[in-house]
């Protein structure tokens, strides 16, 4: 059953949501209606990619697959980059909101006066997160159905829904991060500067791994290796990193709960002591 703060925060971040599903939406359908064109001039893009050095590609997220073929080019212009960059970005902001920024708005007093535990805030802010991303999910698994059917892409609805929910996970997993860290400092900002470095850092760890010497043992350690590596969009989900994206965002819900219990919520977050100026004698 919801709760009130799942509620007040469904209903603070509905016209929000409701931008970001369209922002989704449009850039999908877009990008489907580029694909007739690239694989109508095939030769003439083959030409072009062969410009690109390797690493620029490998950011772009244009791996060894076809780009002429559906999976390839989805992956290559929206699953590669810009969908997970979307989900961990939004999935970051709004797990840093989740407590630190009820603190920082001066607002959870009033949230807390509600018949609401400390593990209630907490579980309840991480279902509403949950909950937005899928909504989210809902619209990119959407906008991949109607690419199929206006454009001829041929993907899998199967696959569409595994690739979708593996953003969503991936999404969750970086909004949990940001609750964590904001729950223990009761500061919105430095939450999202953490979660930032540490998704831009793994991000590049999981892209370049191939082509870096002595990096790519080490590309497990980022979260995009588990949402991008058994390749979803092709071979439909894989339970071992679908298991460990979603393991590892209830645990840090778990560290998130651990930490809010040792605060004072009323304090707005960490402050660091104010210097005492003393009045000159005389």
């Amino acid at each position: 059953m919801l709760g009130n703060a799942t509620f007040k925060t469904l209903r603070d971040r509905r016209r929000s949501l409701f931008w970001w599903v369209v922002g989704i939406f449009g850039y999908l359908v877009g990008i489907g209606a580029v694909y007739p064109i690239v694989r109508d001039n095939q030769d003439q893009f083959e030409a072009l990619l062969e410009t690109y050095p390797d690493e620029l590609l490998a950011i772009m997220g244009v791996g060894e697959e076809s780009l002429f073929d559906p999976v390839g080019f989805m992956r290559a212009e929206a699953f590669g980059w810009i969908v997970p960059l979307v989900f961990a970005i939004y999935g970051a902001a709004q797990g840093a909101r989740a407590v630190a920024g009820e603190e920082e708005a001066g607002t959870i007093d009033l949230v807390m006066a509600t018949p609401l535990s400390r593990f209630g805030l907490v579980w309840q802010k991480w279902l509403a997160l949950v909950l937005t991303e899928m909504v989210l999910g809902l619209a990119l698994f959407v906008s991949l159905a109607l690419d199929n059917v206006l454009f001829g892409m041929d993907i899998p609805l199967g696959n569409s829904a595994a690739g979708c929910f593996m953003a969503v996970l991936l999404g969750v997993f970086f909004g949990s991060l940001a609750l964590a860290v904001g729950a223990g400092t009761g500061l919105r900002g430095f939450s999202l500067g953490v979660v930032t470095l540490v998704a831009a850092g793994s991000y590049l760890l999981n892209s370049l791994g191939g082509l870096v010497e002595g990096l790519d043992p080490l590309k497990p350690l980022s979260p995009f290796y588990y949402y991008d590596a058994s390749n979803p969009l092709r071979y439909g989900l894989d339970a071992q990193h679908t298991l460990v994206l979603a393991g590892l965002a209830v645990v840090l819900m778990v560290i998130g709960l651990l930490a809010v219990r040792r605060r004072d919520l009323g304090v707005g977050g960490i402050r660091l002591p104010m210097p005492q100026i003393g009045r000159a004698a005389g």
